[in-house]
């Protein structure tokens, strides 16, 4: 057995049994050199002296011997933060800003990552690129699908993506590539064939690293926490900072322009246009309202639903949102009639399709009364701006 400060170590087979003394009583670890090369004494002993040290550490300061590789953990992290009711969205957008962080340290160990590999990680993905990009369908498509006598939800099935995501696919709206070629496979047919990309390769904002960089520290937050880790590499890194961004928004010519140019389109589009731009609430908030969210008399209506949509889950109603951000908005008399209105317009259609209309209790709705995708306003917005 050979004794060096503070530990012992005596070689058991092809392995060593380190013995540490903590608190008086002996402690055991086994070091297993590696098979694949040969050690000198000199870094066996290195190596051995590390073991010891390391171990000694755990019993010390509560460190666990249990080493998760980062995407691991990341993934324990974000299941933890879905079961204590974080918003799905963030939920989404953790899971996006992962699809970059794991292939640069998704395989290291917790214990490994240190405040200059991160500086690296951080270097990294200022300098990738943001390769985003949509997909719209050609005529091939629908010729297919109608062939072959295919519904939209044995797609949904087979592709494994929300039924939406097939909808609009099928009416021309760009949907995401990732999609696009899981409905190109479930059809067995080649995505270029079914679809035209559009894609982007603009370089990752100082923003959008920002985004990365804190999600890490949120991840090496949480493994200090339970122990896994000495210390938080991400406080000791240089973290990306954002730059200011001043708001961008319309003059007044441009919307009296704009409010002209919506005389042109349908009914339900003017009353979505003209309450973004009355109300400046975010889409999902527009796709929330409720008729009897209105008070006529008053002229006003009350912002408390934010409809969301991502793949996993399809549209659904974010029922994380506190009382708080509930507002109650002024409406002029233009909207108030344009609002009328509609009004007129949406039951006027809720007749025609009798049986076949779903009452989900919104205002503005697809044509057989289901939920509308609140994405589906930011591709409105897209062509409008186009076509005007």
């Amino acid at each position: 057995m050979a004794t060096q400060k503070g530990y012992s170590y005596r070689k058991k087979g092809n392995n060593y049994q380190i013995i540490v003394s903590y608190k008086n009583q002996p402690f055991y670890t086994t070091y297993k050199p590696p098979k694949d090369k040969k050690l000198s004494p000199s870094k066996l002993e290195q190596e051995i002296r590390k073991c010891a040290t390391e171990f000694l550490d755990s019993l010390t300061y509560g460190f666990t011997n249990k080493k998760y590789k980062f995407s691991e953990y990341a993934d324990y992290v974000i299941e933890t933060m879905k079961s204590n009711g974080t918003k799905k969205s963030t939920i989404s957008g953790y899971k996006k800003l992962l699809d970059r962080i794991n292939p640069l340290i998704g395989n290291m160990e917790l214990s490994e990552i240190t405040p200059q590999i991160l500086n690296r990680t951080y270097q990294k993905l200022a300098n990738s690129d943001k390769k985003q990009g949509s997909a719209t369908c050609t005529p091939l498509l629908a010729q297919t699908i109608k062939e072959h006598n295919i519904t939209k939800k044995s797609i949904h099935e087979k592709a494994d993506i929300a039924i939406n995501t097939v909808t609009n696919a099928c009416m021309g709206r760009p949907i995401s590539i990732e999609s696009a070629n899981k409905i190109a496979k479930a059809l067995e047919k080649r995505p270029e064939e079914l679809f035209e990309m559009h894609i982007s390769t603009e370089k990752l904002s100082a923003k959008t690293v920002s985004h990365h960089a804190k999600l890490i520290g949120v991840i090496l937050s949480q493994a200090e926490k339970e122990m896994l880790v000495k210390y938080n590499a991400y406080q000791k890194s240089q973290v990306p900072k954002c730059g200011s961004h001043e708001a961008d928004y319309f003059e007044t010519e441009e919307i009296i322009y704009i409010l002209k140019c919506l005389e042109n389109e349908p009914l339900k589009w003017q009353a979505i246009m003209h309450l973004l731009i009355i109300l400046g609430g975010r889409r999902g908030e527009i796709a929330g309202l409720r008729f009897d969210r209105i008070d006529w008399e008053n002229k006003q209506i009350r912002l408390d639903t934010n409809l969301l949509y991502n793949a996993e889950d399809g549209v659904y109603v974010d029922t994380t949102k506190s009382t708080s951000g509930t507002r109650y908005m002024p409406l002029p008399n233009q909207t108030i009639e344009l609002l009328k209105k509609y009004k007129r317009w949406y039951f006027e259609l809720r007749m025609a399709n009798g049986d076949r209309w779903e009452d989900s209790g919104f205002m503005f709705v697809q044509d057989n009364g289901k939920p509308m995708n609140p994405t589906s306003i930011t591709s409105y917005c897209r062509k409008f701006g186009k076509k005007y």
